[in-house]
């Protein structure tokens, strides 16, 4: 799961098949990453999805491939590999967006602490950011 970005589970994600099949014009970024979610359903590796995440307005949408879809006790885990290199850089900005929120909700829980979002992104940055997966990881 290197370079796979794990998708925070209190986070909605929607992902549905493609009204397309992958043709020949769609490939992975070779990058070595993309996004990682549980998911009800095991979908084929190679197979298209479309992925949308409504955490910023516009949400984020695009496609990816499959490739990895394994069970995980009552869920599956999938790795979706992104088509563009713009796309990746994209779901990777969104997805910094998400775990910046679960580290607020985090904080909250487990200290009381009430963050802001730009307080929460200061704290995240400062903790995590260095090791939050680059594009090509």
């Amino acid at each position: 799961m290197k370079g796979f970005i794990r998708h925070p589970a209190h986070i909605p994600i929607e992902v549905s098949l493609a009204a397309r099949a992958p043709g020949p014009e769609v490939t992975a970024t070779g990058a070595g990453g993309g996004l990682w979610f549980a998911a009800g359903e095991c979908w084929q590796v190679g197979s298209l999805l479309t992925i949308r995440i409504p955490v910023t307005r516009p949400a984020f949408e695009d496609q990816g491939l499959v490739a990895w879809c394994r069970p995980m006790n009552n869920h599956f885990e999938v790795g979706v590999t992104l088509t563009s290199a713009e796309s990746a850089y994209r779901a990777r900005m969104v997805e910094q967006i998400c775990h910046i929120d679960e580290y607020r909700r985090r904080v909250n829980a487990l200290e009381g602490r009430e963050l802001s979002d730009e307080a929460a992104a200061l704290e995240w940055i400062a903790n995590f950011a260095r090791d939050f997966p680059a594009a090509a990881d």
